[in-house]
C-alpha cells in the first residue's frame, strides 16, 4: 500500500511517433489514486466538458522504469518503457490494455469507448520524502 489512497487503476497511454506512423504503448498502472472533477463550462455554442483530473502515482509501484519524455521518444523499444508527456499521453480509468491501438485516430476512438479518459496537462515528480508523481489531465 503506497502514501495516498492507491485504490483505482488505469491505463496509460503512451504516445511514440518513430518516423513513419504513430504508434500508442500502454502501461497498466494499479494502485494509484485517481481524482476526478466533474465540471462543465457553458460556451457561446453551448456547454463544453471541463472534467479534470488528477492522478498520483507512487514512484515506487512503477511497473516498467520511467523516463523523462525527450529520452523516451529515442527509444528503439518504448514498450519497455513509461513515460508521461504532456499534451501528446493519456490515461483512461480502468484496465484498457486489451483494445487495438493500432486503429486511427486513437485516441478519438478511445473518447467514444470511456467516460474517465484524460489527455496528459500536467506532469509533475516529487523525489521527497512521499516520491510520487502528481498528474494532471483534461
Amino acid at each position: 500500500m503506497g502514501f495516498f489512497c492507491d485504490n483505482k487503476t488505469v491505463t496509460l497511454f503512451n504516445r511514440f511517433y518513430d518516423g513513419e506512423r504513430e504508434r500508442w504503448y500502454p502501461t497498466l498502472l494499479t494502485e494509484v489514486d485517481l481524482v476526478v472533477t466533474k465540471g462543465a463550462n457553458v460556451a457561446q455554442n453551448g456547454v463544453t466538458d471541463s472534467d479534470t483530473a488528477k492522478l498520483y502515482v507512487d514512484d515506487t509501484a512503477l511497473p516498467k522504469k520511467y523516463l523523462p519524455p525527450l529520452v523516451y521518444a529515442g527509444q528503439e523499444h518504448p514498450e519497455a518503457y513509461m513515460t508521461f508527456t504532456e499534451a501528446k499521453d493519456f490515461f483512461v480509468e480502468g484496465d484498457a490494455t486489451s483494445q487495438d491501438t493500432e486503429r486511427s485516430n486513437f485516441f478519438d476512438y478511445m473518447r467514444k469507448q470511456y467516460d474517465n479518459i484524460f489527455k496528459i496537462v500536467s506532469v509533475e515528480r516529487y523525489e521527497d520524502i512521499l516520491p510520487h508523481f502528481e498528474v494532471g489531465g483534461k
